[in-house]
């Protein structure tokens, strides 16, 4: 219920004053399991990609964000999956791979922090999709960083937009050969991204 409180509430906010548009939703499928992975620019991303969505979104968002009491309560009461970076505690990835399995979408963020580097990034999404045999779906955010920028404590007019482009099917290669999989499957990933990123800047343009 708080989260589709949260959602609709959010939905409004941003087609009111951000004019919020999203292009491409044809392509996250009407039923069963997904990955939405997306560019990290603003806090205000998953919010805006969990009101875009008209089926429940599952995000993963580092533990120390919860550390914050009321913002810990309220993440919690959204059902956000806390990931920790202690490559030796899984239980974020765990519950990602679970609600997979169930049939339900799971978003990543594989910058971590807004604006990090894709270099940097360690990526869990060709991990979960290997072992679910989930079909992926690249998401390009834009204008997000202009209405919330990193330290800003008030929101600034834009428009907001966002991408999501066609399902990444993983191929027989890819769940065969796990580590080599793994790395195509990121590596591909990104390159979805960009193209996104690409073809947001040519509309914008023309």
């Amino acid at each position: 219920m708080a989260y589709w409180f949260f959602c609709w509430s959010l939905k409004i906010f941003l087609k009111t004053f951000f004019n919020l548009r999203r292009i491409g939703m044809r392509n996250i499928p009407s039923s069963g399991h997904c990955i939405i992975v997306s560019n990290h620019i603003s806090f205000l991303d998953p919010g805006a990609i969990g009101a875009s969505c008209s089926r429940r979104v599952n995000f993963l968002a580092r533990k120390t964000l919860f550390d914050n009491y009321l913002f810990g309560k309220f993440l919690h009461a959204v059902k956000v999956i806390p990931l920790t970076t202690d490559s030796s505690k899984f239980g974020g990835l765990r519950k990602a791979l679970s609600c997979l399995k169930k049939g339900e979408i799971v978003a990543l963020f594989p910058q971590g922090t807004r604006g990090g580097s894709w270099q940097k990034a360690k990526m869990g999404v060709g991990f979960l999709a290997q072992q679910t045999n989930s079909p992926i779906i690249p998401a390009y955010i834009k204008g997000t960083d202009k209405a919330l920028p990193r330290g800003a404590k008030f929101f600034k007019p834009c428009s907001i937009t966002i991408y999501f482009g066609k399902k990444m099917v993983l191929s027989a290669s890819d769940l065969a050969n796990k580590k080599e999989g793994i790395q195509r499957i990121n590596v591909e990933i990104v390159k979805r991204i960009e193209k996104l990123r690409k073809s947001a800047n040519e509309i914008e343009t023309t």
